[in-house]
């Protein structure tokens, strides 16, 4: 499925989808493993607050990347699910799933070895016109230069750190998250007074950062092998596993590629 008919499906009826990143996941710990942590504890204190507000956090998508990498990485997503009649605010039900990501979520998966963080501006109740407007701008994502343009998108968000500015705030009205649908199903969307279109580069605001030396190691070598457009590598005695990367160059090649959805730092 791609980007854009996942985004219709989740914007057809849910206001709240949430994207987390797994990473540092043990290269030999299965998925079968995992799922079982993802789910959310009906004991957990954030859980029964959500529920009392007519939420329910439901999984959506579990996907894990077993890369030539020290360890593995992926992505996680849940939909909010809440009733139409629910009259709790929509900010204070985000707050309580950012409270059960960073507390609950975090501490379920450290069971099993496995970190995880927000993949999403947070102060987003969907990550969905986020995650559109970086895979239409951003051209590290080009899928004629990407062998898979969601594996490179994951391991960007595991090395990226969003601001909590909350700049991006005005996504989140109900006109935005309908025109991301309709961005999701249209090639060239048309302009409605009400509300922001993620497709419009200048409404957004830098969501985070990304410094190119986060990027280490045999990570190199395995993004030479996805991105064509990557810097070359500089080996030496034929020894690829400490290859590296003129800093410049790889400073360059992100700062050209992400910006100026990310800013991207030395």
């Amino acid at each position: 499925m791609s980007m854009e008919q996942s985004a219709d499906l989740v914007l057809g009826e849910q206001q709240h989808y949430y994207t987390c990143i797994l990473y540092d996941i043990p290269i030999n710990l299965p998925l079968a493993q995992i799922g079982p942590h993802v789910v959310a504890d009906p004991e957990s204190d954030c859980v029964k607050q959500l529920l009392a507000a007519g939420s329910l956090v439901v999984p959506h998508q579990l996907h894990v990347f077993k890369e030539p990498l020290d360890t593995k990485f992926g992505y996680l997503s849940f939909f909010l699910n809440t009733k139409p009649q629910s009259d709790v605010n929509d900010s204070d039900t985000h707050q309580l799933m950012l409270e059960w990501i960073e507390k609950d979520l975090k501490a379920q998966l450290q069971k099993v070895q496995v970190s995880v963080k927000l993949g999403q501006p947070p102060e987003n109740h969907s990550s969905v016109p986020f995650l559109l407007a970086l895979n239409r701008y951003a051209a590290v994502l080009d899928p004629a230069q990407c062998i898979s343009t969601k594996r490179i998108e994951t391991f960007l968000l595991w090395k990226m750190e969003f601001n909590r500015e909350g700049h991006n705030v005005k996504f989140n009205t109900c006109a935005s998250a309908q025109r991301a649908r309709s961005a999701a199903t249209e090639e060239n969307p048309v302009d409605e007074p009400e509300g922001h279109n993620p497709l419009d580069l200048d409404a957004w605001v830098s969501v985070g950062t990304l410094s190119a030396r986060t990027i280490k190691g045999r990570e190199f070598v395995w993004l030479k092998r996805e991105i064509k457009t990557f810097p070359p590598l500089l080996v030496t005695n034929n020894d690829f596993n400490n290859a590296t990367v003129d800093q410049d160059k790889l400073f360059t090649f992100l700062k050209e590629g992400l910006q100026p959805l990310v800013t991207v730092t030395p």
